[in-house]
């Protein structure tokens, strides 16, 4: 399998496969997610296209296992626009081992390691856990296409997950993360003959500041 990881990604990054975005049509996730479903089917793996958007699909195969808990292997199918590539996007040119284009990294070299993964799978005695690979659209964007699988998966429990993005070959187990607050200081009006009357908001706010900047 290993001697097919390079023209499989290859073929992939040839698929031009940009995120339109919010404007109408396709930038060519259902174009791959085609290729993947009919590249596993010819070597015996099952995948389906669930349409997330007009004209744009996520791609889902299982490789069923021991038991009905899942291992989820998701990556996605868009890429970012090609302004400012030195090289060209689409040929999947190999140099120096190697293979240079739009989304060979991020991520359709994960997407065929993913897929190689799933028909070796499939080859042998069925795994612990059943397997699900997907292919979703629209992650650079509003991650719709992560949002519409986990309705696909439903109330299938999922003991783990591996992620392809790339992170230079280094495990990742945790993500950042972003929360919002919002905080308010209150103070009490006075008058400048009596200021000790008064309560200043602005200075309650200051030790907010510092125990954040710290």
């Amino acid at each position: 399998m290993r001697d097919q990881a390079t023209p499989l990604v290859r073929d992939l990054v040839r698929i031009p496969s940009v995120n339109p975005r919010n404007a109408p049509g396709d930038g060519g996730e259902t174009a791959v997610a085609e290729y993947v479903r009919d590249w596993l089917a010819r070597h015996g793996v099952h995948a389906e296209l669930h349409e997330v958007l007009p004209g744009r699909c996520n791609v889902v195969a299982v490789v069923p296992g021991r038991s009905a808990a899942a291992v989820l292997l998701e990556t996605h199918l868009d890429t970012v626009e090609t302004d400012g590539m030195t090289v060209p996007p689409y040929e999947g040119e190999v140099r120096g081992g190697r293979l240079y284009g739009r989304g060979a990294c991020d991520a359709k070299g994960p997407l065929g390691a993913f897929m190689l993964a799933a028909v070796e799978l499939a080859r042998g005695e069925p795994p612990p856990y059943t397997v699900v690979l997907a292919g979703v659209c629209d992650e650079e964007h509003d991650y719709r296409g992560v949002l519409h699988l986990l309705n696909t998966l439903g109330d299938r429990p999922v003991v783990g997950a591996l992620v392809g993005e790339p992170t230079g070959l280094v495990p990742a187990t945790a993500h950042k993360g972003v929360v919002r607050y919002t905080v308010r200081t209150h103070g009490r009006a006075g008058h400048s003959s009596r200021p000790e009357d008064a309560v200043n908001a602005i200075s309650l706010m200051a030790p907010v500041l510092a125990h954040l900047a710290a």
